[in-house]
């Protein structure tokens, strides 16, 4: 195998474009961007926030001594929201870029990149160096599609034009950075000297009449981890290889270096489109009221039309609705979060009514189709969305509710060091949930089948039934129909051997067949017809007696995430990949944000690598819960039964 490039990077972030009804209100934006390294992480980001539907940043970022097998994200935030909105990443593996050594670019990536709400312009160019004394070629190869400044392909926002961007100062770059120890030795200085560290100061507005407030004084900067220093005479692939073997000795574990993240972070987000084809149809939110109280929510939009409004409507109606009712989670969890989820059923109705061509039409939302694909002129409006929403109460009780199949797990680890209990909080509402299938499904008409390719000929003869009748009255799914999924071909859909499965509505039906991947939606109104339901399905947990109970552990992780995540793990092997090896006694720490951010990071190259540009979007929110104290003691009550399940 023949050795890596390495070369300079230089990124410019030009602009963005924000769809504005995807926006609370005016948004002041800015970039981080990663740099992922096999032995380090490194970060630059906008001093600077601009406000507008259509910023202009013009900045340029220079990444020295770079190796060709790294991997450049940007992450784009709205600072105007508190606590900060992320708002979408951009992705993009050098190695397929990149030229060998003498060549052209492998590919080119094009300039503008999808986020949730909008599209950001990028110009990526990469200089090699030509020998080992870090002599740059003459000329930087662009690794950007050259769009001559061109709009995107999609539509700009509609409304009035955006003002010109107002600089703003950014709450979210007043941190300490550590240069990186694979800089250049200018920043490095002498060989042996410490590393040098930056503190980018807010500006201190003063009232006219008043004296001048004293400046902030800068944090202290913990020394940095001991890393090997630069050499000018060195090679930088030497220099990399010899930190990268000192990094792996160093920290066992611990596979990155990463001096500006806070692992004492307790939320980490992650979203990302998935394969280059895909528009992001998820969305989330993370709302805190302080340490001990919070309420998150991760929606998983579905249908080519309105799958991304139907995802947004219904993040925005939660969140709303649950900051507003949210003491009332503590007496009433389960009537509290049905409540919820009708509002954003509502609220999602509302959203795709709005739509161009859609309009409701005998109390359904149809939109006009061209006589020659449906006679009637009009057919059923698709859009719905997956939800999965937890509430921490007083870092005490954790609420959480689901309808669809974006699982959400919490890990506790052993306090004696002797493993993980896993708990799938709310099982899948897929069309295989026996359930939801007599509850709710079973005598409407629809059909509840495996997928397979031969289905859709010679109907209903060659649609494979999920359930069979029993002779005492019930269903089961029977060892032929399983016998049956393997002669037809049916595929796996995740890694934990569920098999591909939908719920089609019937042939003979007013609107052409559908089909839906989920028993419960907010949203998808014709299948609400055939028993497809809004109503979520409610756990309440005592944090405190489930660490109790795994050997008294020192805390829990909490991830909530769409199926993008779940398609490629188990629920053991994520909390596998998410925990400390030590998490569980007392001082251990459960997991870091960076090892979080991994995850979803190995998660994604998983897609990519299973289902190239039509991998699924994924987002996920990582949740660090603490062991609470004891519950103070109650005076005796009359016997009764405390259930821990709602809305079965």
């Amino acid at each position: 195998m023949s050795d890596p490039v390495w070369g300079e990077l230089r990124v410019r972030c030009i602009e963005a474009q924000y769809d504005e009804e995807y926006l609370a209100g005016p948004p002041r934006t800015y970039c981080k961007l990663l740099l992922l390294e096999t032995f380090k992480w490194r970060r630059r980001q906008h001093k600077t926030a601009c406000e507008g539907l259509q910023p202009r940043w013009n900045d340029e970022f220079l990444f020295e001594d770079v190796c060709a097998n790294s991997k450049l994200t940007i992450d784009v935030w709205n600072a105007a929201d508190d606590p900060e909105e992320f708002l979408g990443k951009a992705t993009i593996p050098l190695a397929e870029v990149v030229p060998a050594r003498g060549g052209a670019p492998k590919a080119q990536v094009a300039p503008w990149f999808e986020l949730m709400p909008g599209r950001v312009r990028l110009e990526l160019r990469w200089t090699p160096y030509v020998d080992t004394e870090r002599t740059l070629l003459d000329t930087p190869v662009m690794l950007t599609a050259d769009d001559g400044g061109a709009p995107p392909p999609s539509p700009l926002p509609t409304g009035a034009p955006a003002p010109p961007p107002k600089p703003v100062a950014s709450p979210a770059i007043t941190r300490v950075q550590a240069t990186s120890a694979v800089g250049t030795a200018a920043a490095m200085g002498s060989p042996g000297s410490p590393m040098e560290t930056r503190m980018e100061e807010p500006v201190m507005p003063v009232r006219p009449g008043t004296a001048k407030p004293t400046p902030a004084k800068a944090p202290e900067v913990a020394p940095p981890r001991k890393t090997p220093q630069k050499s000018p005479q060195k090679s930088p692939r030497t220099v990399a290889r010899g930190q990268l073997k000192a990094q792996e000795q160093a920290y066992e574990d611990d596979d990155f270096e990463d001096d500006f993240e806070d692992d004492e972070e307790l939320f980490i987000e992650y979203t990302d489109r998935g394969g280059s084809g895909k528009e992001n149809q998820d969305a989330y939110f993370v709302h805190r009221f302080d340490e001990k109280n919070a309420v998150l929510g991760v929606f998983d939009g579905h249908g080519p039309d309105h799958g991304k409004v139907a995802a947004w409507a219904a993040a925005r109606a939660v969140k709303a609705f649950l900051i507003e009712h949210f003491k009332e989670l503590a007496t009433d969890p389960e009537g509290t979060m049905t409540r919820c989820f009708e509002q954003a059923h509502n609220s999602v109705f509302q959203a795709i009514s709005s739509q161009p061509g859609v309009r409701v039409h005998q109390g359904l939302l149809v939109i006009d189709v061209d006589e020659e694909d449906w006679p009637l002129g009009y057919d059923a409006a698709d859009g719905g969305t997956t939800a999965s929403v937890a509430a921490l109460l007083d870092g005490r009780t954790l609420v959480y509710a689901a309808s669809g199949d974006s699982c959400s797990v919490l890990g506790v680890p052993s306090g004696k060091g002797n493993g993980h209990a896993v708990t799938d909080l709310v099982p899948e509402h897929s069309p295989t949930n026996m359930h939801d299938w007599v509850t709710y499904l079973q005598g409407t008409g629809v059909h509840c089948v495996f997928d397979h390719e031969a289905m859709f000929d010679n109907q209903p003869h060659n649609l494979l039934p999920i359930f069979t009748p029993t002779p005492n009255g019930g269903w089961e799914i029977a060892q032929s129909t399983m016998d049956k999924t393997k002669e037809l071909g049916v595929g796996l859909k995740t890694a934990r051997g569920d098999l591909a499965a939908v719920i089609m509505t019937p042939e003979s039906g007013k609107f052409s067949q559908m089909m839906l991947g989920v028993t419960r939606s907010v949203g998808d109104f014709y299948h609400q017809t055939y028993g497809v339901t809004w109503r979520p399905e409610v756990v309440v947990k005592d944090l405190y007696a489930e660490c109790m109970a795994n050997d008294h552990s020192d805390g829990a992780v909490l991830i909530v995430a769409s199926d993008g995540v779940w398609d490629h793990w188990t629920f053991d092997g994520c909390m596998e990949e998410l925990l400390l090896p030590d998490a569980g006694p007392p001082g251990q720490p459960l997991t870091t944000a960076k090892r979080a951010r991994a995850f979803f990071e190995k998660t994604r190259d998983m897609g990519e690598e299973a289902f190239g540009e039509g991998a699924d979007n994924l987002t996920g929110v990582v949740v660090i819960l603490p062991r609470p104290p004891p519950p103070p003691p109650t005076a005796p009550t009359k016997a009764g039964v405390t259930r821990d399940e709602f809305g079965a």
